[in-house]
């Protein structure tokens, strides 16, 4: 795997995925408001923002489903020339948590494909016809 692929990949892992990255940054500010704060009461309070954010990227491994769906989609535009639209919807309702809450992760990955190649017109098709995810995908 070239530097570039490994930059790709963190990039759609922790950027990409806007819940991750909301998670990282909350982690990593809290943690050092915990380490620099002089009072208990606020380090107690911003410990517990670390440990919700520290929980909150485990369940969302650290991206690991949008980077996936990222590389499938990829994959798919590469075989057919374009990104079929039924292809999403299959699997925005048997692959990805499609629920209002958990599907996210795995769309954003899709999204960010058909985005780089063009194909977002497709996405969006499928999305309106099957997707119960409100998160707004940018």
């Amino acid at each position: 795997m070239s530097l570039t692929e490994k930059v790709e990949n963190l990039y759609i892992r922790l950027i990409g995925n806007r819940l991750v990255l909301a998670a990282s940054l909350s982690l990593a500010s809290s943690t050092y408001v915990c380490i620099e704060a002089d009072d208990a009461n606020f380090r107690f309070g911003t410990s517990g923002i670390a440990i919700y954010a520290a929980l909150a990227l485990m369940l969302k491994k650290c991206g690991g489903g949008t980077l996936q769906f990222y590389r499938r989609t990829e994959e798919s535009i590469q075989k057919y020339g374009r990104l079929k639209p039924r292809v999403v919807e299959l699997w925005m309702v048997h692959k990805t948590e499609n629920a209002p809450q958990v599907g996210y992760c795995q769309q954003q990955g899709i999204y960010l494909a058909a985005k780089k190649h063009g194909q977002l017109d497709a996405f969006y098709e499928a999305k309106d016809k099957v997707s119960e995810v409100r998160i707004p995908h940018f």
